[in-house]
């Protein structure tokens, strides 16, 4: 979850630098901003000030410095349309929070902003059923339609180089791990979530094959890097780390590889061929005072119009399959979905039953 919660902040922080450079309006920015739940109400609402019940809808997210957008972004025309305030809480529906409310029986929030394996680990005692007869399911990938999560939007790990430095282009996650033919440091993000996949592909693992993860293996090839390996904790690091030339490849979010290819006239450049995407999703508290104004409003995120903005922005992955057949060529080159057949989904299965204990052992064996 970590690394969903940091991914999120990353987005707000990249459409917050966009629109202070001129290269976005404000309109853009907060339509952006919204459809990332990355805002709260203009007033700052909080959970207190929840008192109409069924005459609002209350969303857990990540906060960030765009709060104060997010009602006139999304919440008004929703509100125009259906009557039904929105309002967002930022601070993270972390796993152990969600669980909590619900056990105490205090539960304020209606949505959290949740990665996919939520659908897994938080059974029906703690998320309810997506009512598929409001949310469209058709709407949705099989991959990021779940029965406790909705898809919202995508993003992916891609192998990001420097073009400067070598004489030919990596072609995937092996050239990675070859430090005689692509001499250099590395870039890795420091939390684990979509690592381990280069790992095993780079060892030759067809994309069927790369779960359950090996982590010997894993540790095998850290330690075959040396000091060339270095940790990002933040996509603005992930990104600094090229600007300042002290790495010539990296694993990098597909929004900083687009910003960086851009801001280095195409020095610094990405490849899809054996991306891990990762799909973010809506789900809905038991307990939520307002379950049905929720569904409407994951439904009405559903919009490819709103979704295919966002990938012009940021290079986020429409959720909704429609929104591909309205991509433009240019559109489709920074879209991780639309390059889907070269990559892999992330397995949502396994990162449920596994990320916590496998990401004190990465933490470990990359001395972090």
């Amino acid at each position: 979850m970590k690394a969903h919660e940091n991914f999120r902040r990353d987005c707000a922080d990249i459409l917050r630098s966009e629109l202070a450079s001129g290269k976005i309006s404000r309109r853009q920015f907060l339509r952006s901003t919204a459809m990332l739940g990355v805002a709260v109400s203009a007033g700052g609402l909080t959970g207190k000030a929840r008192a109409e019940g069924a005459s609002e809808v209350v969303i857990s997210n990540y906060g960030g410095d765009a709060d104060a957008a997010y009602m006139e972004a999304l919440g008004n025309p929703f509100t125009a349309d259906t009557g039904i305030d929105v309002v967002t809480e930022p601070g993270g529906p972390l796993i152990g929070v969600v669980r909590k409310m619900v056990d105490e029986r205090n539960v304020t929030w209606d949505i959290v902003d949740a990665s996919d394996y939520y659908s897994i680990r938080l059974d029906d005692e703690y998320l309810m059923p997506i009512d598929y007869s409001v949310v469209d399911a058709d709407a949705l990938y099989d991959w990021n339609r779940y029965d406790r999560i909705a898809g919202s939007y995508t993003f992916s790990n891609v192998l990001t180089y420097d073009s400067s430095k070598f004489d030919e282009a990596p072609t995937g996650w092996k050239d990675f791990f070859d430090l005689e033919k692509f001499p250099g440091k590395r870039a890795m993000y420091k939390w684990f979530d979509g690592m381990p996949e280069a790992f095993m592909l780079a060892a030759g693992k067809s994309p069927d094959e790369v779960y359950p993860i090996d982590m010997d293996l894993v540790a095998e090839m850290i330690d075959s890097l040396g000091d060339n390996l270095v940790l990002w904790d933040s996509g603005g690091m992930s990104q600094q780390l090229f600007l300042d030339e002290e790495v010539v490849m990296g694993s990098l979010w597909n929004t900083r590889a687009r910003l960086l290819n851009r801001d280095t006239d195409d020095r610094v450049k990405w490849i899809w061929n054996e991306q891990i995407i990762s799909p973010g999703g809506w789900g809905v508290m038991q307990g939520a005072p307002n379950p049905e104004g929720a569904m409407k409003f994951i439904a009405a995120s559903q919009d490819p119009e709103r979704q295919i903005m966002l990938l012009d922005l940021l290079g986020n992955g429409p959720a909704n399959p429609a929104a591909e057949a309205l991509l433009t060529d240019e559109q489709r080159a920074i879209n991780p979905v639309s390059h889907l057949d070269v990559g892999l989904v992330h397995d949502a299965k396994w990162y449920a039953e596994s990320f916590d204990d496998e990401l004190y052992n990465w933490l470990d064996v990359t001395g972090s």
